[in-house]
């Protein structure tokens, strides 16, 4: 199932690498990643909820994001089974591939890694005036907006929107406008980053069996510098700007470009890219875990 595309006329005053390009193979899977489950979980700090820190994870929506990652394991199964390399028993037997997955993508576990990374990168000197920003109310109803676009009820909603959108085109202004928040809210870069740490994930997998001789490395490599090239192309193809085009539906021209101003100050940007590096952060140990048996089943 391939992810909608917009008419590459919406795109026209942007460079040939900024328009929609073909869907990936793996872009409805990587279109919904919103970022895995810490094996520190025993060294996490979960901060009181009178925190400063705790305030930014609530004000973030990090939970909302982590729903949708949860939710995302019989992708990442179905995915499994499309690789190349892949042997039985991963492709064929339910207990094996139930096994493979077990303790990836839990809420409870990812959220830990995720508050854990705030506390680690905690910055007084510009936290206090990033809540206040996350707290307006224009700020805090379009981080909610994104949040909640990521959640699982919302699939075929925004499968259908991104296709009725090649019937109403949005403005050429709108569309410039959702390019520069999805820098600035790095929506593209987390979800873009499960593809990266795949491959750096299997990358390190190849290196430490090869050493004591139990794999070919020759039978990864492929599947590797594949994985590096689709997470590059999925990255320039700037998957956020579709999933902004429709968290952002019903919001005014004029109210993003407002927000997109603010994103720029020091405090929200401060906000936008701690909070989205620990969604990233939260998904690395899953993701260590997952090839780690990947490469076993080899």
């Amino acid at each position: 199932m391939l992810t909608p595309l917009l008419p590459r006329a919406c795109f026209a005053h942007h460079s040939s690498a900024n328009r929609w390009p073909l869907a990936l193979t793996l872009s409805v899977i990587l279109l919904w990643l919103t970022v895995l489950i810490p094996l520190r979980q025993a060294q996490a700090v979960t901060p009181p909820p009178s925190s400063p820190v705790k305030k930014l994870f609530v004000a973030s929506h990090i939970d909302d994001f982590l729903i949708a990652m949860e939710d995302k394991k019989s992708l990442l199964i179905r995915m499994s089974r499309n690789l190349p390399g892949s042997q039985p028993p991963v492709a064929t037997e339910e207990a094996a591939t139930t096994a493979m997955f077990a303790d990836i993508f839990v809420k409870e576990q990812m959220s830990a890694v995720a508050q854990d990374y705030l506390v680690q990168h905690y910055d007084p000197v510009v936290a206090q005036g990033a809540l206040t920003f996350a707290r307006t109310p224009m700020a805090a109803r379009l981080i909610l907006l994104e949040a909640e676009a990521s959640l699982p009820e919302h699939r075929e909603a925004m499968r259908n929107y991104l296709n009725t959108m090649q019937n109403h085109i949005p403005s050429q202004q709108r569309v410039a406008t959702l390019y520069q928040l999805d820098s600035l809210t790095h929506s593209s870069r987390w979800m873009a980053s499960i593809l990266q740490l795949i491959a750096s994930g299997l990358e390190t997998q190849v290196q430490s069996k090869t050493e004591y001789k139990l794999i070919n490395k020759d039978r990864l490599v492929e599947l590797i510098n594949g994985l590096k090239e689709q997470s590059k192309s999925y990255l320039e193809s700037r998957p956020g700007v579709q999933f902004l085009a429709y968290a952002y539906r019903d919001v005014p021209d004029a109210t993003l470009a407002d927000y997109a101003q603010q994103l720029q100050t020091k405090e929200a940007a401060w906000f936008m890219k701690v909070t989205k590096k620990a969604l990233i952060e939260a998904i690395k140990p899953s993701i260590n875990l997952y090839t780690a048996r990947f490469v076993e089943q080899l």
